[in-house]
Parts: structure tokens; sequence; C-alpha cells
């Protein structure tokens, strides 16, 4: 039997110690043997294999872990007859990745080669539950991205032009992913390009706007000049979070600026519960500043006192992603508030409105019927962005004002307002019932235009309260 025969039967039994041992043996007298390389090259993927799975077990520490990884990175790296691309390679890649906190993998990426993807690595992997696992090729490049910021101020020059040029390839052909921006915006703030990753963070937060670590990041970059809106959005960051051990380090961000803004009861706040999350996590480390603020005597004043609630501070973040000059605007009346369903429904012309929810705009609820606003939007997008008031009270061919006669139409409850010229302005039961003691009186109100339906015809409506005119 062939020494790579004897190898994989060893490894195939179980005995893996044993396979290595062999392989180990007759590395020197085989460096020329394809098979034996190929051999010994899936012994050590096994042992790659039981790094991660030791290290859950707490079989191994995490330092062990990484002397673990590096012995069996430097064997494989002398097996220079693998096939590349090849199955083995790419299942060398996979147990990698599943590795955390190790410094030399960038080395490691540029050394395993862009180019030794199969076809089958491009693809999402579907699970045996069904669900699919990100392709092994977008898995390599998140931990790029993420090694690359992390790690940014102590790799390699060469390394480091090699991983940026290679993020900004993979940015280039994956557009629309939701990982790939976020180290490129992480890699601009360590460049000391806050503007631009101000610009990409907004853009990607106008498509995520509900995950945590965007708003996170959003705090970072505006924090520098503006502390009181990078509150805001570490708050945001706490609050949509599912995973509350995974914003400790942002309550200890907003912890320091509450505490720069002589915010100290909220700042005690984040103080107790990133120290009550990090006991949770296992970890006895404190941070320089969070020890700092232990230390002082507004924490220990505001300690034992009654501390304030965290706000959900959604209806306060809105302007910190969107300049009032790059959306477009919209003139509108106000046609309805449904107090049921809690909307208001803005009308900008015959079929052309939109809806404003209490939740989402809750001022727009004390906006009385009748009153002319400003509705901001994307460009190319319907879903409003903000409003706000305007000295406008009517729009020319929308909302007028009309003075005629009110007549209540026979054995109905609704009637119209015959004007001088003839014009016949819709009164609806509820504001004729309001007014069913001014019959045949002068008065005045605002319309609408609108389209009745059932006749496809247009015609103006009263919208607002209705008031009599004083002939004297």
């Amino acid at each position: 039997m062939h020494i790579s025969q004897q190898i994989t039967a060893l490894r195939k039994e179980g005995n893996l110690d044993e396979a290595e041992k062999l392989a180990s043996s007759e590395f020197d007298e085989n460096l020329d043997n394809k098979f034996f390389q190929s051999a010994y090259g899936w012994v050590i993927y096994f042992r790659l294999k039981n790094i991660p799975e030791d290290l859950q077990a707490k079989k191994i520490t995490p330092g062990k872990s990484i002397s673990l990884l590096n012995y069996y990175i430097n064997l494989y790296a002398k097996l220079n007859l693998i096939d590349k691309p090849d199955l083995l390679h790419s299942m060398i890649l996979t147990q990698v990745l599943k590795i955390d906190n190790w410094d030399r993998f960038l080395g490691f990426a540029k050394w395993w080669g862009v180019d030794n993807f199969r076809e089958e690595d491009l693809k999402p992997l579907k699970l045996k539950n069904g669900k699919k696992l990100t392709s092994l090729n977008l898995r390599f490049y998140y931990r790029v991205g993420r090694t690359l910021c992390s790690q940014y101020s102590n790799i390699n020059h060469e390394v480091k032009v090699w991983a940026e040029e290679q993020l900004e390839l993979i940015l280039s052909q994956n557009k629309d992913d939701q990982w790939l921006p976020l180290y490129s915006c992480k890699l601009m703030i360590l460049k000391g390009d806050s503007e631009g990753a101000l610009k990409l963070i907004k853009q990607i937060m106008k498509k995520k706007s509900q995950e945590f670590w965007a708003w996170s990041i959003l705090g970072d970059i505006i924090s520098v000049n503006d502390s009181k809106k990078a509150i805001l959005c570490y708050q945001h960051a706490i609050n949509l979070s599912r995973v509350p051990t995974a914003v400790v380090n942002v309550r200890e961000k907003l912890a320091k600026l509450l505490a720069l803004e002589n915010q100290h009861p909220e700042a005690v706040v984040q103080i107790n519960k990133a120290l009550e999350l990090r006991k949770k996590l296992g970890s006895n480390k404190i941070s320089n500043d969070l020890s700092q603020m232990i230390n002082t005597n507004w924490y220990k004043e505001h300690l034992n006192t009654e501390l304030p609630k965290e706000l959900d501070v959604s209806n306060q973040i809105i302007d910190i992603i969107y300049i009032e000059d790059d959306l477009v605007l919209k003139t509108g009346v106000v046609e309805n508030q449904n107090k049921i369903k809690k909307l208001a429904y803005v009308s900008f012309g015959l079929d052309d409105g939109v809806v404003l929810m209490h939740h989402q705009f809750p001022k727009i609820s004390s906006v009385g019927i009748g009153s002319v606003i400003n509705v901001f939007f994307e460009e190319g997008s319907r879903s409003p962005i903000r409003w706000k008031t305007t000295d406008q009270s009517l729009i020319d061919g929308l909302l007028q004002e009309f003075n005629g006669t009110l007549e209540q139409v026979p054995e109905k409850d609704f009637g119209f307002i015959r004007t001088a010229s003839k014009e016949s302005i819709f009164v609806p039961p509820g504001l004729m019932h309001q007014m069913k003691d001014e019959v045949k009186s002068k008065v005045t109100c605002k319309a609408i235009l609108t389209l009745d339906k059932s006749k496809d015809k247009e015609g103006w409506k009263a919208l607002c309260n209705i008031e009599t005119i004083c002939e004297f």
C-alpha cells in the first residue's frame, strides 16, 4: 500500500493522530509526491476543523487555537503540489474563516489566492435545514474587510494595499451587498476621509435604516463635530439592536458623550448597562474611559438615585440622514385625518397623494384638515421622508376659497354651496350637519378639487370649517 493510501486509511478510520504522525515522518521523503501531499493536506484540514470545535467546548484557550492555526497553516503552505483551485484548498479556507482574531489572516488570504475559487464557491451554500449560507467567496471578502479595518495600523504596507484593492474590486462587483460598503466606510474613517465616510454611510442607511451598526458608525463619524447628534445616533443604535451584548461598546461611547454634555444621570444608565453586559459576556476588562467615569464624583452621586429611562429617539434622527436640498419637495393639503387608523392623507392633486402615519410623523396628527404643508421625498421614491408647515394657505387649482349660498339637498344629509359664478361646492354630511342652522346663509369655505369616481367628473368639495359671512 502506498504511503498516501496508508495515511488516508488511518484518517478515515478516525485515527487522526497516527495519520498525522506517519505523514510527518515521511514528509521529507515524499516532497515530490502529489498524492502524499493531498493525503497530508486532508489530515491538516481535519486538524483545522477541530480547532473551533475544541475552542467552543473549552478544551483549548483562544491563545492555543491561534497557535494551532499557525502551526497547521504553516504545514499546509509547504504542500506546493496541491491542486488550486481544488476542493481541499477551498475546505482549508472554510475552516480558517471559522477562527477569529488571527493577525496573519490578510497575509494568508493573499497567499491563498483570489483566483483559486471554484465555481461552487461563488454560490450560496444551501444547508440541510433549507437555509442558505453566504458564498465562500463573499465570506472571504467579508473577513478581508473586517480584518483590514480592525488591524489597519499594524498591517504590512504591501498587504494593506492588496487588501484595499481587493475590497474596492469586490464592492464594484457587488454594489447591493449589505456588508461590503460597511467595511469601505470604516476604511474611510481610518484614512481620515470623514466626508466620504459620511456620504457612504448615509447611502447605506437609506437601505439599512433599521440596522444598529449603521447608526453606530454614523455616530462615530459625526461625534467629532456634533456630540448632540451623535448621542441620538448611539441611542437609536442601542434601541435597534436585537442582541444586547452587541452594543456594549456603543453604550460606553454614548456614556462618554452624555458625560461631556453634563447629562450625568443618563450617562450612569449607560455605564451600568455596559458593566452588566460585560459581566454577562464573562469579561472583567473595562476600558479606560469607563474606568475613569466610574471613579468620578457625579457617577457616585447618581448611582443610587432614581435614574431616567432610555428614550425612543426614532422621531428625532431622520434629519441626521437627509439634507433637505437633496430631497424632492411636493406641496399638498391635508385632506383627511383618520384618528382610528392614525394617519393623515395629504393630497397633491387628483389621484395623487401620500399617507403620513402618526407613529412615524407624530406632529402631523395635530395638523388641521385644509392645512397646506410641504412633504419631502427621495428622488424616484414615493415614501415620505419628512414634512414641514408652510405659510401658504391656498394651492392654485387644488385648494381654493369660495363664497356662496349654503343649500341643503332635500331629504339628504349633504348639501352644496352655490357661488355667483355658478360653481357648486359639495358639502359632505359631517360639515353639513355642523351648518344645518345656516342654510340659505352666505358662507365662505376652503374647498379641494376631487374626482367623483362614480361620475368620472372633477368637482370641488368643502374641506374644513364653513364660516358665515357677515353682511353689514
